[in-house]
């Protein structure tokens, strides 16, 4: 079964306006930080025209947001392991020039503050501007007692595991349930949350997931 446990909301119109005005003076700006592909929509519509980025390095934080920067038609410059979350991009981000120190983030509410937080360590003036909403997504008490009762549970991002352990409810995940998590972010955010029984995918991709889910039912089996 899946559930869906967030919503992705691009802004738009004048909910963008702050996005907008991150870029009238971009002389100072050293990167332009994208952490998730839901920001990718209200950054572009923010900018106007993709050729705006033309002259400024775009920094994604892995493969999946970097390529639907370049499905609107942006280079992108630095991508970051998959999965390795925000961290790791900022380091690869390296230090800043003194002429260009300004990071431009495309950012939520409630954002992790690993990539904020290691720039600024760095040296780095971060410019945290809001490009989407991600909100907890409407499911059905039938949906929240299946969930309950799985045997394992597949997570794909932080948040998703905040709204079936925060938000919902009583939580929709059991203390004793088997999580596959999608990487070590997401692995990170469900033990912090008080789930212990984690699997990591060896890649952050449904390939990964699936394999990692084979894995588990062959043990739980037995081995057959």
């Amino acid at each position: 079964m899946v559930v869906p446990l967030r919503e992705i909301r691009p802004l738009s119109g004048s909910a963008l306006e702050d996005l907008a005005n991150a870029f009238e003076t971009i002389d100072d700006v050293g990167w332009v930080a994208v952490t998730s592909m839901g920001a990718v929509p209200g950054l572009i519509e923010a900018i106007g025209d993709p050729i705006r980025l033309g002259g400024l390095r775009i920094a994604a934080v892995g493969p999946t947001t970097a390529q639907a920067l370049e499905d609107h038609g942006v280079s992108v410059s630095l991508v970051g392991d998959a999965g390795a979350g925000g961290a790791n991009l900022a380091m690869k981000m390296g230090t800043p020039e003194p002429s260009r120190s300004r990071v431009i983030f495309a950012s939520t509410r409630g954002a992790r503050r690993e990539l904020p937080e290691t720039l600024a360590d760095s040296g780095w003036i971060v410019d945290e501007r809001l490009a989407y909403e991600s909100i907890p997504a409407p499911f059905s008490p039938e949906d929240a007692e299946a969930l309950r009762s799985c045997d394992l549970v597949l997570v794909t991002s932080p948040s998703a595991v905040d709204a079936a352990m925060v938000d919902a409810q009583p939580p929709l995940i059991s203390e004793t349930t088997t999580v596959v998590a999608i990487g070590s972010t997401t692995a990170t955010r469900a033990a912090e949350r008080g789930l212990t029984q984690l699997i990591v995918a060896s890649e952050p991709t449904d390939e990964g997931l699936f394999e990692a889910t084979v894995a588990w039912a062959r043990k739980d089996r037995g081995g057959a």
